[in-house]
């Protein structure tokens, strides 16, 4: 009996055209396995309304076709069933996609997913939402509105909001519990990782398991702004861990207290930040995830 397979397509996520996604489709798939349908977004959480659908109606694998962000929203839609997530990656940093290796080349993810190998990994949750690589406060919450406000997504844009923001972002005082331990520190920013990757081959959290059951929660204290370049080579690669002014801590659940945020970084979207505090907890084993 063939499987199921939905594709939801982002149309407007990442720098990629997607218009002939549907004939790439057509000639990858393996047609004796899977009959598979095609559905485009057409506003922000539609995604997610599509994935409960499917799982709903027995759908094996929901295909995210775009960026973080979609997949973010399919993950949110299938957390805790038994219908996989597949990825095809066509956002802008693609950074879940590195973290799992698989191929940022639409017919090598593809036949990922004609090879169908299923694992299950953790996920994190903050209030009723889902998140699968980091949720962050600080600087890279503000950027992440930012870039958000531009019309052109990309890395150039996304270099553009970090400098617009960076000279006069200051650091903020959180009070922060790490498995019930309160601690209190001056932070420029503090990211909660699941995975090592933040996209475009950077990092926060490089040491970050995605089936250990735990986050890596990276605190940046505040350090010299013109000090600020030599963290790019450090975050690239991967050896934030060594950067002077990190502090990392291995937690399954992590409050987060503010007095002057408003906004918090899910997998590169800003969410609202109404009530601290922020917290937010491991599902471990969560999510099936189609893997190379």
């Amino acid at each position: 009996m063939k499987k199921k397979i939905l594709f939801i397509v982002n149309p407007v996520s990442g720098v990629f055209q997607k218009h002939n996604i549907d004939q790439k489709i057509g000639d990858t798939i393996d047609s004796q396995h899977y009959d598979y349908d095609i559905q485009f977004t057409e506003y922000s959480g539609h995604a997610t309304i599509l994935a409960k659908e499917a799982a709903s109606n027995g759908t094996d694998i929901v295909v995210a076709v775009g960026g973080d962000g979609s997949i973010n929203e399919v993950a949110n839609g299938i957390a805790y069933t038994d219908v996989a997530l597949g990825v095809i990656p066509l956002g802008s940093g693609n950074g879940y996609a590195r973290h799992l290796n698989i191929p940022l080349n639409v017919s090598k993810a593809l036949q990922v997913i004609n090879r169908g190998k299923i694992d299950a990994i953790d996920i994190g949750v903050t209030g009723d939402r889902y998140f699968i690589s980091n949720a962050g406060v600080g600087f890279v919450s503000i950027v992440a509105n930012e870039f958000k406000q531009h019309h052109l997504h990309g890395f150039f844009s996304y270099a553009m909001a970090v400098l617009k923001k960076y000279f006069p972002y200051r650091g903020r005082t959180y009070n922060i519990e790490i498995d019930g331990r309160a601690i209190q520190r001056q932070a420029f920013f503090v990211v909660v990782g699941n995975t090592r990757e933040l996209g475009y081959h950077f990092s926060a959290t490089p040491k970050a398991d995605v089936r250990d059951g735990y986050f890596d929660v990276l605190i940046l204290k505040p350090f010299p702004k013109l000090l600020g370049l030599f963290t790019v080579p450090f975050s690239y690669f991967q050896l934030t861990h060594k950067w002077y002014s990190s502090e990392f801590h291995r937690a399954k659940t992590v409050k987060i207290y503010q007095e002057y945020e408003s906004i918090v970084e899910l997998d590169g979207d800003p969410f609202p930040w109404n009530e601290s505090p922020l917290k937010v907890d491991v599902c471990h084993l969560a999510l099936k995830v189609v893997i190379p």
